[in-house]
């Protein structure tokens, strides 16, 4: 009778130790998988600010309204009215790609596999100190947020959204 209990301890005792080594394993990995998506991600939302930085910066700059030598902020078009177009190909420039819906960029891994990310796009006018501003100045902030798109398993690989700010002033 005491062999057999000091057999069933032993037995639990390997199991708790191949459970919590099992654990330590499959946290590992994730954290890795979590890793390679960030650089992924970040990839995905360099790219899509890359892309909104070849924009002018406001449509008054763009039609010559605003320039440097008719420096009117006053003239630039208001907070209000930011994310005028439906889709991220359409946009004439950078406040147009406020508030568009989330829209999906893939990151190819490899010819023939790809990963899908959420991507997610703010724009705000700025003050000097970098804050948020109500009034037009004469910068925006960009603000591109990717997410990990729905995975198969339903867990996510990305565990928080990767964000990219850049500020964009006209240039003159």
């Amino acid at each position: 009778m005491p062999q057999t209990l000091g057999a069933f301890l032993a037995i639990m005792a390997v199991m708790t130790f191949a459970l919590n080594y099992n654990r330590s394993t499959i946290h590992a990995q994730r954290n890795m998988i979590n890793s390679e998506m960030e650089v992924m991600a970040s990839a995905v939302a360099a790219d899509v600010m890359n892309y909104i930085a070849s924009k002018p910066f406001d449509a008054r700059t763009a039609d010559n309204t605003v320039n440097r030598y008719n420096k009117v902020p006053a003239l630039l078009t208001p907070a209000s009215e930011f994310g005028s177009c439906a889709a991220f190909g359409s946009c004439n420039d950078i406040d147009d790609f406020h508030g568009l819906p989330a829209f999906q960029r893939t990151f190819e891994v490899e010819p023939g596999t790809e990963i899908k990310f959420d991507v997610a796009v703010k724009v705000e006018y700025i003050d000097e100190s970098g804050f948020r501003s109500t009034s037009q100045t004469w910068a925006k902030e960009v603000t591109v947020a990717v997410s990990d798109a729905e995975s198969t398993s339903g867990l996510p690989y990305l565990f928080s959204p990767v964000k990219l700010k850049r500020q964009f002033s006209p240039q003159w």
